[in-house]
């Protein structure tokens, strides 16, 4: 029995090591370019209702399932999501602060569906926002 334990130990102990001497992290300077130009991105979020932002928000989750099946921009339809909410963000939650987690949870799953590009993450972050922003809405028609 002891000698079981020793040799588990020394193959963990190899394993391990083998493991981290192959995420070694190689440095190249003569890849560093100090005459790179800065990279600026500036967003501007839309501006608009509730009953005017919140539609689009959920259309636009849900075609994120599309755009993943196409294989189109997926960074760019993830941000405008992540835009859309920003921007009606505070109204919903100045009305409505109980409501804020299941469209935090909808949001988070579209960034979910767009960082893995899987498209179950997709099609229930659509299913989510369209409903929290129906409910939303049924609770504050314009």
């Amino acid at each position: 029995m002891n000698a079981r334990r020793r040799i588990g130990r020394l193959v963990a102990t190899g394993l391990a090591g083998l493991a981290a001497g192959g995420c070694a992290t190689t440095y190249d300077p003569t890849e560093v370019r100090s005459t790179d130009p800065a990279v600026t991105t500036t967003t501007t979020l839309p501006t608009g209702t509730p009953a005017e932002l919140l539609p689009a928000l959920a259309a636009e989750t849900q075609a994120l399932e599309q755009v993943i099946f196409d294989h189109g921009d997926i960074t760019a339809a993830g941000q405008r999501i992540t835009n859309l909410w920003n921007a009606v963000r505070a109204q919903v939650g100045s009305v409505e602060p109980a409501m804020l987690a299941g469209f935090e949870a909808a949001v988070r799953l579209a960034q979910r569906a767009v960082a893995s590009k899987q498209l179950a993450y997709a099609t229930k972050a659509g299913k989510a926002m369209r409903a929290m922003a129906d409910a939303y809405l049924a609770a504050h028609p314009a």
